[in-house]
């Protein structure tokens, strides 16, 4: 996603480090559904952390010290004028050229790398803004979701669950860049990838189960935000 006012490519970072429980039962007995939600396994080291269906470049791994250096090694306003792309310590690219290859009358005055020290960077990093809330630990790994090719939906590997039951899943949310649409949705496992709102089934079975829509919204700072869902009489797994 991009917002073309500011030239910046926005990224949008989500941490589901908190469990998908049932909400039936009493706290002290809930069971986290949610295999790796903090996407810290990858055992077979390719990037993709295990039980998530995505592409490595999706994934950001970088340090508080990571992203202070980087921003101490920034080029110089007349370097960076010379290039097409400004990236990120962990290489999403924050700011972009035209099509021409020239940068907006904004890039060209010094105020533009001042702004890209002191906000670009630094809400582009997954981290955002410091300190974080209680009760967030971001842990070695975070997903991003970014329009970066080759782009698909990161979704789970299907999660065994019961017919006419309730759950609760609750996860971290952020933005960098500007305003877009965000939309979180609980799917069937079945449902195709990359179709921004499916519809229909097949044997009864729903496409979307549930979902969230901010609108058109901007969410600077980590926030955290639950779905209460429930499943329908064929549905057994999502």
């Amino acid at each position: 996603m991009s917002d073309r006012r500011m030239g910046i490519a926005m990224v949008i970072t989500l941490a589901l480090l908190s469990s998908m429980v049932p909400v039936t039962v009493v706290a002290a007995d809930e069971v986290n559904l949610l295999p790796n939600g903090g996407f810290e396994r990858d055992t077979d080291g390719d990037g993709v952390p295990d039980g998530w269906l995505s592409q490595p470049h999706h994934f950001s791994n970088d340090t508080p010290d990571e992203v202070q250096t980087h921003i101490a090694n920034l080029l110089s306003h007349e370097q960076l004028l010379k290039g097409k792309e400004v990236l990120a310590a962990d290489g999403w690219p924050i700011a972009k050229a035209a099509a021409d290859g020239t940068w907006g009358a904004y890039e060209q005055t010094p105020k533009w790398r001042a702004t890209l020290s002191n906000i670009y960077l630094p809400q582009g990093s997954r981290f955002g803004q410091l300190p974080l809330p209680e009760g967030l630990d971001l842990g070695t790994t975070t997903l991003v979701i970014h329009n970066r090719q080759p782009h698909e939906q990161t979704v789970s590997e299907p999660i065994t669950v019961k017919p006419n039951a309730g759950y609760r899943l609750s996860y971290w949310f952020r933005m960098s860049g500007g305003s877009e649409d965000a939309l979180f949705q609980i799917v069937s496992s079945d449902t195709p990838r990359n179709n921004e709102w499916p519809g229909g089934g097949t044997d009864g079975r729903r496409q979307v189960i549930s979902n969230i829509s901010l609108g058109w919204a901007w969410v600077p700072y980590w926030r955290r935000y639950e779905i209460a869902f429930r499943t329908g009489p064929a549905e057994t797994s999502i």
